[in-house]
């Protein structure tokens, strides 16, 4: 079989160059084309992606937050831990204490209150007493109990006959034999 070539080799050359313009004017087009719909697909979760983000810094913030009231309160546990700690490990008879305060007080005598610093053993009690006779058995009770010393009772608790309202000062002693 016989070819007859009717174009010119610079025709043929023109052509060949025509056809890759155009393949790549395709190409470009194919790729612009693709890189719109991308873009459409992205501007979407690019917003999604700002609220996520938003959401969680706030839900970070607001478990800090809590959290911080969290630890704040188990702080707060902690410290009280550790005063009942030491009360526990102080190894003081504070049963025995008791017992013997408890013994000392007359009939007409009521304590409303009875603090002890566990630190300096320093004690302060407040009561009512129905005469002035019962409120100085009650400071001679205490004053010969093995548990306290120093104890003081200011002036003003004697003044009264009846109905004092009363204040007592002293120490607890800290090694007491049983």
């Amino acid at each position: 079989m016989t070819k007859l070539n009717l174009i010119s080799p610079e025709q043929k050359d023109k052509l060949t160059v025509k056809y890759i313009h155009l393949l790549m004017e395709n190409l470009l087009g194919v790729f612009v084309i693709a890189v719109v719909i991308f873009a459409i697909i992205l501007i979407p979760l690019s917003e999604n992606l700002v609220i996520l983000e938003y959401q969680n810094e706030y839900s970070q913030k607001s478990s800090l937050n809590k959290n911080k009231d969290i630890t704040r309160k188990i702080s707060f546990l902690n410290s009280q831990i550790e005063v009942y700690d030491t009360i526990l490990s102080s190894s003081y008879a504070w049963s025995d204490l008791l017992v013997s305060l408890s013994s000392s007080v007359p009939d007409n005598i009521s304590l409303s209150q009875f603090d002890v610093s566990v630190i300096s053993g320093n004690f302060i009690i407040r009561g009512f007493s129905s005469t002035r006779d019962d409120l100085i058995v009650l400071i001679d009770n205490l004053s010969n109990s093995k548990f306290f010393v120093d104890v003081d009772s200011p002036f003003k608790n004697y003044l009264q006959q009846a109905d004092i309202s009363f204040e007592i000062t002293g120490k607890i002693i800290n090694n007491v034999e049983i």
